[in-house]
């Protein structure tokens, strides 16, 4: 069958073809004993004697539970360029075979998402004709895997159209030699302070929290296709990480690793076994889990004056119910100052959600 048609069915195929081979090689057994036997004329390929007509029982559409199994796929990911020829004769296929009652589902596609063109730096489609193809051997060459993996994801959102640029490429690149810095820099022990530090320090509360939101981030964003998104909070973790002096337990730093393997699986891997001295896998390994609620050590407390906001300040949540000591946060704004200086005022606090001055 030609062209399009004849290529939109193959996943049917993939559902069942290992119980098909098998059922395939014995009957070119049985063939080939019988036209031997027989003495018949045959058409030959290679060692193997096997009739046209009887390679036709091959693709046996009696499906069985295999494709119960598999099928239909669960998601599909492909270029708009597919939107109509794959998938309008993928459709007509499963509708087909429906209605003959040799399937028992009528798409053949459960989810469907297109990914959007990289065009050459020129903002044209790439060409070898053009010229203007970007071979990845040598952006691996130059940057690593890890680091045009990385770019790749981050540069849009996945179904939009984009020009490649080689010149972005050197913040992904540098994104993945800070985090191999950072593991270098910390030993294995109960935390992964820097040499030197003190070894039974506590772990930094503030910074697990931010890893938390960071892997509830990356975890949610990965089915929804976001990996832009979950690059950026995986760098601005990183930024707080490099500031942060008190460093995280080695269990906390594995799970960023762990959540960062998927985008720069082959840098997340050496760490992995030479760092931390893993025998199996990240790639094995369980993916980190947030169940529990995450409480902000801080909290953003807006701050009024006679009913308009004027500042936001941050408060730690131990003091969220001391007035005195806002109202005394507060006062060290100049943007609240010069409202209340001189003037008589009274003060309506509401304990973690705001506070207004009134001037009298």
């Amino acid at each position: 069958m030609p062209n399009w048609a004849g290529s939109c069915w193959y996943f049917l195929a993939f559902s069942f073809w290992n119980k098909e081979k098998e059922i395939t090689n014995n009957q070119i057994t049985r063939n080939k004993q019988i036209k031997n036997s027989n003495n018949q004329s045959s058409k030959q390929f290679g060692n193997l004697n096997l009739d046209f007509g009887n390679c036709l029982d091959t693709w046996n559409l009696e499906f069985g539970t295999s494709v119960k199994q598999w099928l239909p796929v669960d998601w599909y990911l492909g270029g708009a360029e597919h939107a109509v020829l794959h998938l309008l004769y993928s459709r007509f296929w499963v509708k087909a075979l429906y209605d003959l009652k040799l399937l028992n589902f009528k798409e053949p596609f459960l989810r469907l998402r297109n990914q959007g063109m990289i065009l050459a730096e020129d903002h044209r489609k790439m060409s070898k004709s053009l010229g203007n193809v970007i071979n990845p051997d040598d952006v691996i060459s130059e940057f690593g895997a890890d680091a045009l993996r990385i770019y790749e994801m981050f540069m849009a959102p996945f179904n939009q159209e984009i020009s490649w640029a080689t010149k972005s490429l050197q913040g992904s690149y540098r994104f993945v030699k800070r985090v191999w810095d950072i593991y270098q820099k910390y030993q294995i022990s109960n935390t992964c302070l820097p040499a030197g530090k003190v070894k039974d320090q506590k772990e930094d509360e503030g910074l697990v929290i931010k890893l938390k939101k960071t892997i509830k981030k990356v975890t949610s964003d990965i089915p929804e296709v976001k990996f832009n998104t979950s690059i950026a909070s995986m760098m601005e973790f990183l930024n707080d990480f490099e500031r942060n002096p008190q460093g995280l337990s080695k269990e906390s730093a594995k799970k960023f690793l762990q959540i960062l393997a998927p985008f720069a699986p082959f840098i997340t891997e050496e760490i992995w076994k030479n760092i931390f001295g893993e025998k199996t896998s990240i790639h094995l390994s369980t993916w980190p889990k947030v169940e529990e609620e995450i409480v902000e050590e801080e909290i953003i407390l807006p701050i009024q004056i006679n009913g308009k906001l004027r500042e936001t300040i941050n408060v730690q949540r131990s003091m969220v119910n001391n007035q005195k000591e806002i109202e005394k946060l507060a006062w060290e704004s100049e943007k609240v100052k010069k409202y209340l200086e001189g003037k008589k005022y009274k003060s309506i606090f509401v304990p973690g959600k705001i506070l207004n001055f009134i001037v009298i």
